[in-house]
């Protein structure tokens, strides 16, 4: 008779185990997704779930959003009078206008449109730079970089025509 009474106890601490790891997975889940929402570290807080709870959810709920946090710093380099680069603490802040890219020459990220009419890229600026040498491009080639709204010749994009006759002197 004692025999059965262990069995049950031992099938219910399984079940009540089984209940606490679901549980937990489902709070440590909820956590990832809102510190990715946020801008948090998903790992961390997938743990921080897990061996928490709601508790862990209520506390990140409750810290404010670094996703924000980055958004108005890239609208203060972006308006800033201080230069750009200086500015910049990382390539993301790193944000270009239009207005931009007449003065200086974004890096990273142009595309071009080749003799057969099909986009090739990204490239950067040495990239562009090797092709010129190879005339495989010209002052007619289109081009297209995220600061810009449209695809536009290398002539009528001041600071990437600049680079490019310096390379022809």
């Amino acid at each position: 008779m004692s025999d059965s009474v262990d069995g049950e106890d031992f099938k219910r601490g399984d079940m009540f185990l089984i209940l606490r790891l679901m549980v937990a997975w489902v709070f440590a889940r909820i956590c990832e997704a809102m510190a990715l929402s946020r801008g948090r570290s998903t790992s961390t807080w997938f743990w921080i779930g897990a061996f928490t709870g709601l508790l862990g959810a209520v506390i990140l709920y409750f810290l404010p959003s670094l996703v924000k946090e980055k958004d108005i710093h890239r609208e203060k380099v972006k308006h800033s009078d201080v230069s750009k680069i200086e500015a910049a603490t990382s390539v993301e802040d790193f944000v270009l206008t239009e207005e931009d890219v007449e003065t200086m020459v974004p890096f990273v990220g142009w595309f071009i449109v080749n003799g057969e009419k099909q986009v090739e890229g990204p490239f950067t600026v040495d990239c562009l730079r090797a092709k010129w040498k190879e005339e495989v491009i010209s002052f007619k080639t289109w081009v297209w970089h995220e600061s810009i709204k449209d695809w536009k010749k290398i002539e009528s994009i001041h600071s990437l025509t600049r680079e490019m006759k310096s390379i022809s002197i």
